[in-house]
Order: structure tokens, then sequence, then C-alpha cells
């Protein structure tokens, strides 16, 4: 009987073993993904940013502060207008500071500070705005945030396709952060000007750090 007992919670213990180390080692593969594949994305904004800013260094009088900070979980809602993360006027941080996937993603604006924490609004949120330029012909446009980002007020004769880079060009970001790619190009025969669909480069629901540039 106790040789059966003893059977029986070997074959249990060697269960539990090899299923808790399969739902590890599965967890830590998809953190692996996802962080490889922010390392990917962050490399490649860095080269874009590079080339939109010519090499130029920046000023040296006033250099940002780059601070990370943890985004606190929203689970089990999908909310990808804004987002709190862990870091507030305890830490310096200010209204209206840029928020960023590694150094050169845009991902919104801090909304509201508080002492521990602040909350940022993303460039999902209807309400968000931003002057945009697309490609090496610098076109300009206007970000509108929504479930969905498009550029618009883009002039009908200015050249833009699917795949240029689009970053940001207003006075209240640093200049040259990637927003994301032209996805699609959308005309119409009336009026003036062209609206694009753009690619963002990430996902709200999978970003667990974010930077903050302090200036």
């Amino acid at each position: 009987m106790k040789r059966f007992i003893i059977l029986g919670l070997v074959v249990v213990l060697a269960s539990l073993t090899y299923f808790t180390n399969f739902f590890l080692k599965k967890e830590r593969s998809l953190n692996e993904v996802l962080r490889l594949r922010e390392e990917n994305q962050e490399l490649r904004a860095q080269i874009e940013r590079s080339l939109v800013l010519n090499l130029q260094s920046r000023d040296s009088s006033n250099p940002a502060r780059h601070l990370k900070a943890r985004v606190f979980s929203n689970y089990p809602f999908n909310i990808k207008n804004q987002i709190t993360v862990g870091a507030g006027e305890d830490r310096g941080i200010t209204k209206l500071a840029a928020v960023t996937l590694g150094e050169n993603i845009l991902v919104g604006q801090v909304k509201d500070v508080f002492e521990n924490s602040s909350v940022v609004e993303t460039i999902f949120n209807p309400g968000f705005e931003l002057p945009v330029r697309i490609g090496e012909q610098e076109v300009d446009g206007l970000l509108q945030g929504g479930s969905e980002p498009r550029v618009v007020l883009v002039e009908k004769t200015k050249p833009v396709s699917a795949g240029e880079l689009i970053y940001s060009a207003g006075p209240d970001l640093p200049y040259g952060l990637k927003i994301g790619e032209v996805a699609e190009v959308k005309e119409e025969s009336a009026g003036v000007f062209k609206e694009l669909l753009v690619k963002v480069p990430f996902n709200v629901s999978e970003l667990r750090e974010v930077n903050l540039i302090l200036r």
C-alpha cells in the first residue's frame, strides 16, 4: 500500500515539475519575443531618426533627461487611449513630457501627474493631435489619434507612398520621434487634401516599460 502511495506521489510531483517548467519556459519565451521585438523596433527607429536629424548633435546646453518607468496593467480591460506609469512628481515628471518606447518611438504625452504615478495620453486617444512630417520629402501633415491613427490635411500634390516614415514635428515634443509608417494613402477626387492611415510599431497591451523624456 505504501509503495502505491509513494509511486502516486512521485507521479504527482513529476507532473507538477514538468508542467510548471513548461509554463515558466513558455512565459519566458513570450517575454523574450516581446523584448527582442521592442529592441528591433527601437534600433530601426533610432536609425530612422538619425537620418531625419541628418546626424546633427542635440543641443548640449539643455540636454533631455531620460527616465524609465514601468507600465501598470489595465487587465482585463483593453484600454488603448491611456496608460498609467509608475513615476510621478517624486521623480520630476511634468505634464506634456514625451513618452516613448525606447528613446525614439512615440507612445504619447503625460496628461496628469500624481505623487507616485502619471497618466499618459497615447496616440490612440481620439483627442490626440500632433504636427508631423512624412518621408524624405518632409511632407507636412496633422496626426489625429484614435483606435486607428491617421494623418490628415496632407496636400494632394505632395508625393507620399506606403511604407514611408511618419515622425513628430510639433514644438511640444522632441523633433523626429517615430510615429509609425504610412499604411495606406486615401485620396478623394474632390478637395485639395488626402489622408494617410498609420501603421503603429507597437501594441499598447504589450507595453511593460516606457521612457519619459524630461526637458
